[in-house]
């Protein structure tokens, strides 16, 4: 993945499943939850209201938890960081 860094600077060489798509997939919602075992993120596509059936999930995201807690730490660590260098939205 060009343009990627790990930790202490180094590329990022990750090879991807056949099914994944190398852009991505576009979502402009989410909604997140947890049970005793895991962490879910479904992303949405579509209006804004996730109980607007017209939203539909077009991925979903299920860590176990503890893996969830690492997984949220480093969001928010990225995030800040990207904060940092670019700026909030206007």
């Amino acid at each position: 993945m060009a343009g990627f860094r790990g930790e202490g600077g180094t590329d990022l060489n990750l090879a991807l499943a056949d099914n994944v798509s190398p852009v991505g997939v576009y979502a402009n919602g989410a909604v997140v939850w947890s049970n005793v075992s895991d962490l879910v993120i479904d992303f949405l596509v579509g209006p804004m209201s996730p109980s607007d059936p017209e939203a539909k999930v077009v991925a979903r995201l299920r860590l176990p938890r503890a893996m969830g807690e690492e997984f949220t730490a480093i969001l928010t660590r990225e995030f800040k960081r990207g904060m940092e260098r670019y700026g909030g939205q206007e």
